[in-house]
């Protein structure tokens, strides 16, 4: 039954299946939320599910979103490049923003995955504070 706290199965299940159908990218704050109501566990226990559930999806499963993955990521590369090359500087922009986009999917993607660790995990670094004592040093220049 989906009000027993104790029933991780029906919890990971139901991640699964929102992974599948989401294509593989996480799951929103308003999802795990909603999974913590209905499970009567914390957002907290549902975030462990999650990575569990990501840890130990079977490789076809992988495959199958890593091909959907790849076929988009194809798509965005080519529409990026195509923009890049534009003469008129707006469509140029839009072409880096397309790219920018598309490669932080990608590594969105691989972190979810476990394929790649997170940067800033590895150094400790708070990135917003990073970012923000990078742009204070140029505007001191």
């Amino acid at each position: 039954m989906a009000e027993k706290k104790g029933n991780y199965i029906e919890r990971r299940n139901d991640i699964l299946n929102y992974l599948n159908a989401a294509g593989g990218f996480g799951i929103p704050v308003q999802v795990v939320k909603s999974l913590s109501e209905k499970f009567k566990v914390t957002e907290r226990q549902i975030y462990k599910d999650i990575e569990i559930v990501i840890r130990q999806i079977a490789f076809p499963e992988i495959e199958k979103l890593s091909k959907k993955f790849i076929l988009s990521f194809e798509v965005s590369m080519r529409a990026a490049h195509r923009l890049i090359l534009s003469q008129d500087q707006n469509i140029q922009a839009k072409g880096i923003s397309l790219l920018n986009q598309t490669i932080s999917n990608f590594t969105d993607f691989l972190e979810k995955f476990g394929l790649k660790s997170k940067i800033a995990d590895e150094h400790n670094l708070n990135v917003k504070n990073y970012v923000f004592k990078i742009i204070t040093e140029k505007k001191e220049d």
